[in-house]
């Protein structure tokens, strides 16, 4: 007996959100297996050396998992949607077609968000872009454009540590006082306050830590996760 999907309205960005059954599979084991072969060849570079870059390896690692799991509870949520809309349409219950879409984009919108947050870095870089070049649904630009501004700080001690080592010797030597507090957080970088030896007061903008042992692999990722969701969708 086949299997015949039910006529949908057009409604824009995944107004079907059908695709072939074996799309699915076929793109998230592409992106599985290039995070798992990025991450894995990272960590085991960086696990010979400090705790530090052993940190790295472990958030490479983390990081395409984080992905794939967002990945995966998008497609799902995008792919149920139109069965759900016909088994409420055959009970005459349930909201409408657009309704039903504004709800799934909310959810999903609020994983990208979550996922960005989590990762950080190039991930809050693309959510800024994306908001501000109006390209996605509202619930998605609405979501995160909260990023735009807040973009979550990293730790003091973190702060410390690459000040120390782009200097080459103890944040202390160089400053005889910096804010814990930054008084700005980007995607990138963040700004404190400080005070040099000779009493001088700076802006210090800092990097974020281990940001160049992720970026790479961060990219590329990204690019296959983009590629994966046009070819499902």
């Amino acid at each position: 007996m086949k299997f015949k999907m039910p006529a949908l309205p057009k409604n824009g960005f995944m107004q079907s959100a059908r695709c072939s059954p074996c799309r699915a599979p076929a793109a998230l084991h592409v992106v599985l297996a290039a995070g798992g072969s990025l991450g894995g060849v990272t960590l085991v570079r960086c696990w010979s050396r400090g705790q530090e870059d052993q940190d790295i390896g472990i958030e490479v690692v983390l990081r395409p998992l984080r992905l794939l799991a967002t990945g995966l509870a998008l497609g799902l949520d995008y792919k149920l949607m139109p069965l759900l809309y016909r088994a409420r349409r055959a009970r005459s219950q349930g909201r409408s077609w657009e309704q039903q879409l504004e709800e799934v984009h909310s959810r999903c919108a609020n994983r990208v968000y979550e996922l960005c947050k989590a990762n950080k870095g190039v991930y809050i870089k693309a959510a800024q872009f994306a908001s501000a070049r109006q390209i996605l649904p509202r619930a998605y630009t609405d979501q995160l454009a909260v990023l735009q501004d807040q973009a979550p700080a990293q730790s003091f001690d973190k702060v410390r540590r690459v000040i120390s080592q782009e200097f080459r010797c103890s944040w202390d030597k160089v400053f005889s006082s910096i804010e814990p507090a930054p008084v700005a957080a980007a995607s990138l970088a963040q700004v404190h306050l400080g005070r040099l030896r000779d009493g001088r007061e700076v802006a210090i903008k800092v990097q974020r830590a281990g940001l160049r042992g992720v970026m790479e692999a961060d990219m590329r990722l990204l690019v296959l996760a983009t590629a994966a969701a046009e070819f499902v969708f």
